[in-house]
């Protein structure tokens, strides 16, 4: 192969693995969604705690 094919050859690898990466970022930035129920798990957690929960708790690990 001389260097004309080398380079035409060079040419259309890149090409393609450009338009390859192009497509794919496409299709992920198209296809994310979130379901319903992956949003309620990353939901924020509340920091508050129930007093009469943790009593509960205590009043269990007395018996």
């Amino acid at each position: 192969m001389n260097n004309k094919d080398w380079l035409t050859l060079s040419i259309f690898t890149l090409i393609t693995v450009t338009a390859w990466i192009a497509f794919d970022v496409y299709h992920a930035a198209v296809t994310r969604t979130i379901t319903e129920v992956q949003q309620r798990l990353i939901a924020p957690l509340s920091p508050k705690l129930n007093p009469e929960v943790i009593a509960q708790i205590r009043a269990r690990e007395n018996k």
